[in-house]
């Protein structure tokens, strides 16, 4: 892990220049808050200061958080196929369900509840440690998955310990493109992102033949080392500008709570996560329920992840020209409205495909997230507020 800062000279103020996507009026009542909030001033306090590169090595930092999330939460994304092969395989006869179900929610759960503490943790020792950390658990977390014999053996490693490894890779890569971009914030932003989507195909559409080939404990050792050697490169091509900003991330900035902007967030990001995640878990066992075979099921969840891949980098080139709140709120309205009227072909149709397309969108509403809390917060409390929404929609 290096520091790039001697290249380009700033300080924690580089991130006041936000986009204007939000109204005049609430940029200024955010400015006032700078009072209140915790926040990080400058050891300066001059304005007289150089933007963001908007490029640069912060293209090489784009594909370390794109392999970040390929190989992180891309492995998450891919949990459905093992969540059908669990249901139609009596492994563990004391096994129902819900025990399967909460396993997923698990992993994904303890990623986003951990990022208080975690970013707490890379304050103190850096994002490259945290992220090598989070190579070692996950691979651990699944070659320990490989060997389990009881349901709390699974929830534990490929559930608990599995979600504490993404966390580990993903939180501390937050903050660090926004250091490296400004106009191009949102398409960097954006193909980055694409990353989890990329992983989720390819993890989606490997995880079922490796099965079939071999044996569910040997995909999973399989997946254990190729996932943990790239999120190894990942960690070493990253590099922050820390040095010049010198931010002071807060775990958890609980007056943040008290605004509105803040709790008009933290529900959207819970009503939108929480529709993703439960049809991107459970769409590839609803295919076989209605017939399909394990291989098209798992072609389903992999067919989504492709929408996301290639959706995110478009939704982040929107959301710099029209504006992040905006887009947000087109893309999850076009979302909701296509989820009702698909979802009543679905039931006459008996087929998971027309349901791809919704699915698609609900993977990239999320991604102008992190934008738009730029447009709420200046850069250097971006993780108090990031770690907010992760406790969001964990409590969800």
């Amino acid at each position: 892990m290096k520091d790039a800062s001697a290249s380009y000279p700033t300080d924690s103020t580089t991130a006041d220049s936000t986009t204007s996507s939000l109204s005049a009026v609430s940029i200024a009542k955010w400015s006032a808050v700078t009072c209140t909030s915790p926040t990080i001033d400058s050891p300066s306090g001059t304005a007289d200061i150089e933007p963001p590169p908007d490029g640069g090595y912060g293209w090489v930092c784009v594909l370390s958080c794109f392999l970040i999330n390929a190989f992180s939460w891309g492995v998450v994304s891919s949990y459905g196929v093992y969540l059908a092969y669990y249901l139609s395989h009596p492994l563990f006869p004391t096994a129902t369900p819900t025990t399967y179900a909460l396993l997923g929610g698990l992993n994904f759960g303890t990623a986003t509840l951990s990022a208080p503490l975690l970013t707490i943790l890379t304050r103190r020792y850096g994002p490259g440690r945290l992220i090598l950390l989070g190579a070692f658990l996950q691979t651990l977390s699944l070659i320990l998955a490989s060997f389990a014999t009881e349901t709390w053996h699974l929830h534990l490693t490929q559930g608990v310990l599995l979600g504490l490894a993404v966390g580990c890779a993903y939180i501390p890569s937050v903050a660090i493109l926004p250091q490296w971009f400004e106009a191009r914030r949102s398409i960097a932003a954006g193909i980055a992102a694409a990353g989890s989507g990329l992983g989720g195909v390819v993890f989606s559409f490997a995880t079922q033949p490796l099965i079939d080939r071999f044996s569910l404990a040997w995909s999973l050792r399989a997946i254990a080392v190729i996932s943990g050697s790239m999120l190894l490169v990942a960690a070493l091509l990253l590099r922050t500008r820390n040095a010049a900003i010198q931010p002071k991330q807060h775990g958890f900035a609980i007056r943040l709570l008290a605004r509105y902007e803040v709790v008009l967030l933290l529900g959207w990001s819970f009503a939108s996560l929480v529709g993703y995640i439960v049809l991107l878990f459970s769409l590839s066992d609803f295919a076989q329920a209605i017939g399909m075979s394990p291989h098209r099921a798992a072609d389903i969840t992999g067919l989504v992840n492709v929408g996301t891949a290639l959706g995110r980098p478009f939704v982040g080139a929107l959301s710099d020209r029209w504006g992040r709140v905006e887009v947000a709120g087109v893309v999850t309205a076009v979302c909701g409205v296509i989820s009702e009227v698909i979802a009543l072909k679905l039931r006459t149709r008996g087929t998971a495909h027309p349901y791809i397309g919704p699915q698609v969108l609900a993977g990239t509403a999320y991604l102008v997230a992190a934008g738009i809390m730029l447009e709420l917060w200046r850069v250097h409390r971006r993780k108090a507020g990031r770690a907010a929404a992760g406790v969001d929609v964990e409590e969800g």
